[in-house]
């Protein structure tokens, strides 16, 4: 059996309409619920939390734990966060940018 790829093929506009809906879920909606995220921090956080506490897209977040900027803990099948790790990574990431 041959495996075919074509690099060349686009995204079908229905499949991009369900990844942006995926990556909205993500996001804390709820301005109650985000005030409360960055004042009174839990924790761990899942990653629509961290995002919010730390001030960035949950995408922008993803990014940072793919180069290894940000921390994370995964425990069985979710990612989470620890908020003095958090903490830790976004001085570290504070220094580099100075």
């Amino acid at each position: 059996m041959t495996e075919h790829t074509n690099t060349n093929q686009t995204i079908p506009p229905s499949v991009a309409k369900e990844i942006r809906r995926t990556e909205t879920r993500l996001e804390i909606t709820d301005p109650s619920k985000a005030e409360r995220i960055r004042r009174d921090p839990p924790a761990r956080m899942t990653l629509a939390e961290a995002a919010c506490y730390c001030g960035f897209s949950p995408r922008s977040l993803r990014q940072y734990v793919r180069n290894r900027s940000i921390s994370r803990i995964k425990i069985g099948g979710r990612i989470l966060f620890r908020r003095e790790q958090l903490d830790n990574d976004l001085i570290a990431l504070e220094q580099r940018a100075i």
